[in-house]
């Protein structure tokens, strides 16, 4: 990589999100601060060798299936850390501030990568520089992955690489996408509704994406709010492959509302509602028919069962003769 973009990304001025993050403002998740906050304190270890080893972790390969790249990793790592040192020297205190100012860094480190148009094997890099959003759930960096989404859609890397190394920046992407926190990707679902057809159709590629039902509610939010009707469409078409049975009562009512406005869009959320209750139908035996937690009840209120007495008596009550025999005729 070009280390004078390291350098210039590194003396940098911070966005208003990066200041926020560096104030450590933003508290890591509860289980990524489980596992990672000892990683992440380690990376101001005083040796040298274990703080390299520490940001190593950071950009491990998070998947069994995903390609290794060790040293396009080790050289992303150490700048990383080299970024991480030059801005914040001193170990922070808190665990918030730890994951605020890494997520700094592994923010700088990814726009680098991104606006160093001209590295080989570009595709390697980025699949690297991912990696740490995923492992830190840092859904703030919803943006910067937007951003990498864009310069895909754009065609920016497209002159240079291979169909096989460009499928590679979107299998890297679609992960990410999946991975992200729904909650915490405001920068996608924003751009989504975007006016600027180009931006609305990178963040379309990245619907397209989308597979995990995490992310339903979100998308039927998008389909409710968005005007553009290619937008919808391809909303119906993730929906549909992700067929999530809550999708339902939302695509029915919307199927109904454009029924007499978009009715090629009707048709197809007919099609989607058909696809999810067929994945659906046999599925019924994960519904529980009662509650999955009771309330704790006073032993004489529970169902005891009848006693040899009482079964006695309550059967000679309804048997259709008597149960002593007559008297004998004389």
């Amino acid at each position: 990589m070009d280390p004078l973009e390291i350098a210039a990304q590194a003396a940098s001025e911070p966005t208003e999100q990066e200041a926020s993050l560096e104030r450590g403002e933003s508290a890591p998740p509860p289980d990524v601060a489980a596992r990672w906050d000892a990683t992440l304190t380690s990376l101001w270890d005083t040796s040298l060798t274990a703080a390299l080893a520490a940001a190593e972790a950071l950009y491990a390969p998070d998947d069994a299936h995903e390609e290794d790249l060790p040293l396009v990793q080790e050289e992303v790592a150490a700048n990383f850390w080299r970024l991480l040192m030059s801005r914040y020297k001193a170990r922070p205190e808190t665990a918030s501030l730890r994951y605020g100012q890494v997520l700094s860094a592994v923010w700088r480190m990814l726009r680098a990568i991104r606006t160093s148009s001209t590295i080989p094997f570009m595709e390697d890099y980025l699949a690297v520089g991912l990696r740490p959003i995923r492992q830190l759930q840092a859904g703030l960096l919803t943006s910067e992955v937007c951003a990498i989404l864009y310069a895909y859609h754009r065609g920016v890397w497209t002159p240079h690489l291979t169909k096989p190394q460009l499928f590679q920046i979107q299998e890297a992407l679609a992960k990410t996408l999946n991975a992200l926190p729904p909650d915490a990707m405001g920068a996608f679902w924003a751009n989504l509704l975007s006016d600027e057809p180009l931006r609305r159709g990178a963040m379309l590629l990245g619907v397209e994406w989308l597979r995990n039902a995490h992310a339903v509610p979100h998308l039927l939010r998008g389909l409710e709010q968005c005007p553009h009707h290619d937008t919808r469409t391809v909303i119906v078409n993730a929906l549909e492959q992700i067929a999530d049975p809550r999708a339902l009562q939302t695509l029915m009512r919307v199927r109904r509302e454009m029924a007499s406005t978009d009715w090629p869009l009707s048709r197809q959320i007919s099609r989607a509602i058909r696809v999810i209750e067929q994945q659906n139908r046999n599925q019924h035996h994960r519904t529980l028919l009662r509650p999955s937690l009771t309330t704790s009840e006073e032993p004489a209120s529970l169902l005891r069962p009848a006693s040899d007495a009482a079964r006695l008596h309550a059967e000679e009550e309804k048997l259709l003769r008597p149960t002593e025999p007559p008297d004998e005729q004389p």
